[in-house]
């Protein structure tokens, strides 16, 4: 567990090149027409104190159908995992 304010200091010291972030879908489900649940998991490479990282992550989103737009609702982050690469 970690303050907002840690992780928010992490990624300002770090090196990120949005090209390196693919994010897969696993499970996409609609429990109504108004109503989505996407699961995935993220992956980047990103570089903290000279060191380069990549970082895997499994999240699960709620999005909602609004004035025919799909919005965000919720976001949820678990399991993160950082293991150290080579650039």
């Amino acid at each position: 567990m970690s303050l907002k304010e840690e992780e928010v200091a992490w990624v300002a010291r770090g090196v990120w090149n949005p090209k390196d972030f693919v994010y897969v879908i696993t499970s996409m489900s609609c429990p109504g027409p108004s109503t989505a649940i996407i699961v995935g998991e993220g992956r980047f490479k990103g570089e903290v104190d000279g060191v380069w990282h990549e970082h895997r992550y499994v999240s699960s989103n709620v999005l909602l159908l609004y004035s025919g737009r799909w919005r965000p609702a919720i976001s949820h982050i678990s399991g993160e995992r950082s293991e150290r690469v080579a650039r």
